[in-house]
């Protein structure tokens, strides 16, 4: 994706005169002069800590991904860290698919 979106002209690529002018161009057109962009940050925050608490297993300095190197024992204390709330599900993620490749679900 974005070796394709690369390949556009930087006029295409840079947040101006609207936030997306590719996306614009491409597919909103007129319907782009009503859109604002809104916040997700309760939305993430709220998808985080159902991960954490569904799958407690999955994120953690014993995980899989941490044994393995993928991820440092310490940035697991920072996924707390509402900035990167949103990663949590990629943890998550890869944690489950670590468990299924090496078997042990």
């Amino acid at each position: 994706m974005v070796t394709l979106a690369l390949r556009f002209p930087v006029t295409l690529r840079i947040p101006y005169p609207s936030p997306k002018p590719m996306l614009k161009q491409a597919l909103l057109m007129e319907r782009d002069r009503d859109l604002v962009k809104g916040a997700a940050v309760g939305f993430t925050a709220a998808v985080a800590q159902g991960y954490v608490q569904g799958f407690p297993g999955a994120v953690g300095p014993g995980t899989l991904s941490t044994q393995r190197g993928f991820v440092r024992t310490e940035g697991f204390a920072a996924a707390r860290d509402p900035r990167w709330e949103w990663d949590t599900g990629e943890l998550v993620m890869l944690e489950f698919w670590l468990r299924e490749v090496e078997g042990k679900r």
